[in-house]
């Protein structure tokens, strides 16, 4: 007979909700901070030495920015996401009879 050891199997495959793109958010305040001086004008941002203090080229800083807002919007999504199943967690809840002990209180109560 076959014995399994720890090493012989294979955990499963773990498909967490980690975002693909991510953005530190200190990260996230510079690029914001160029996009409010400079609009979508990337050769400014390169030029800027006052705002760009990490001397991104403008091609970076159009990458930098996309990268930023499709980060945006998957959290965007993922927080909907959230907001939908805890609303459809709250009437699965709603709708089941076991937790309704409301009455039962206000009949101690009258007592």
């Amino acid at each position: 007979s076959l014995e399994t050891r720890p090493g012989d199997t294979v955990p499963p495959r773990v498909n967490a909700a980690r975002p693909r793109f991510y953005v530190h958010e200190l990260e996230a305040a510079y690029i914001d901070s160029l996009e409010k001086a400079h609009g979508s004008n990337y050769i400014a941002m390169q030029r800027d030495i006052k705002t760009n203090s990490l001397q991104w080229t403008a091609a970076r800083c159009e990458g930098k920015i996309e990268r930023l807002r499709k980060f945006r919007a998957g959290e965007r999504a993922r927080k909907l996401a959230e907001a939908e199943a805890a609303d459809a967690k709250a009437a699965a809840g709603e709708d089941s009879p076991a937790g309704d002990d409301s009455d039962e209180e206000d009949e101690e109560d009258e007592e």
